[in-house]
């Protein structure tokens, strides 16, 4: 069998990146810390404008909206810490030598995200 002729593949020349000067890339992130505090504002003008809007229509939106959503806000944080508190147990059992079936049982959907 004959010897492979690997010099037969020429390998290419390997070329440098051009990498913009350090002084664009700061210009770019300044441009993008600018437009995302734009973003912001811009998020938080419309909230503002809805709201304003909705409360004309409905006397009293705003503060029913601020009611529901601090009701909504300890839901969630106490869904939140439930959660932590079986991973945290699930964890010990792991530990201990057990199979991870109680993760199983807890959860029907078997997923344990955030």
């Amino acid at each position: 069998m004959p010897a492979p002729k690997f010099e037969s593949f020429p390998n290419p020349p390997i070329l440098e990146p051009e990498w913009p000067d350090s002084q664009d890339i700061e210009q770019w992130i300044a441009a993008l810390k600018q437009s995302q505090e734009m973003n912001y504002k811009m998020i938080s003008l419309n909230a503002w404008v809805l709201s304003e809007t909705m409360d004309r229509f409905l006397p009293g939106f705003w503060s029913r909206f601020m009611a529901n959503r601090q009701i909504a806000h300890k839901q969630f944080l106490q869904r939140m810490q439930k959660r932590h508190q079986q991973a945290g147990a699930n964890s010990e059992d792991l530990q201990a030598g057990g199979t991870g079936q109680g993760l199983a049982e807890r959860d029907p959907t078997g997923s344990s995200s955030h």
